[in-house]
Parts: C-alpha cells; structure tokens; sequence
C-alpha cells in the first residue's frame, strides 16, 4: 500500500519548500558550529598540554583558567602524553596464582 500524502496547493506547497530550506540551512549552520566548537576545544587541550609538559603552570592552575574540573586536565594531559609530576610510588604485587589444586 503506498504511503499517504497530503495533497497540498501550489502556495502550500511553496511554503513547505521554503521551510525546509530555512530547516536545512539551520542544521548546516549548527554542524559548521559544532565543528568549529571541537576545534577550539582541541586547541584548549592542546595548550593545556603544551603547559603542563614545560610546566610553567600547574594542573590546578591550568583547570582554574581554562574554568575545566581538574580530573578532567588530569585526563587530557595523559591523553596527550604529558608525564607526571612524579613517579608513581606504588609498585605491583607479582600475580599471586594461589596454591595448585590437590595439594
């Protein structure tokens, strides 16, 4: 069965051509901006890296200007390579099989 369409006058029709096209340059004009929005922001993690590696700032510091929680600057320097401040003090335990069965 073929699908139902509402039959429209030519004015109507126009209209609705029309607001489609006012709908369609929206949605274009929100993808240009949410792609610009994701460079800066990669940009922003950029130089938040870039910082923390020379480390003329803090992470703290870093997080108050860039107005981010600082988990999450923790988050984008190690996803950018940046190295610690310190080496981790806490070393692993060999992996403890337990005892072999039947014994």
């Amino acid at each position: 069965m073929p699908p139902r369409t509402r039959r429209r006058t030519p004015e109507a029709e126009a209209a609705a051509k029309e607001a489609l096209a006012e709908i369609k340059a929206a949605r274009k004009a929100l993808n240009k901006a949410e792609e610009e929005t994701e460079r800066k922001r990669e940009a922003l993690a950029d130089a938040i890296a870039k910082h923390l590696t020379t480390r003329a700032v803090t992470p703290s510091e870093a997080a108050t200007a860039a107005e981010y929680d600082a988990k999450h600057v923790g988050r984008l320097a190690k996803q950018r390579g940046v190295p610690p401040l310190r080496p981790p003090t806490v070393t692993r335990l060999p992996k403890d099989d337990g005892p072999e069965p039947g014994k």
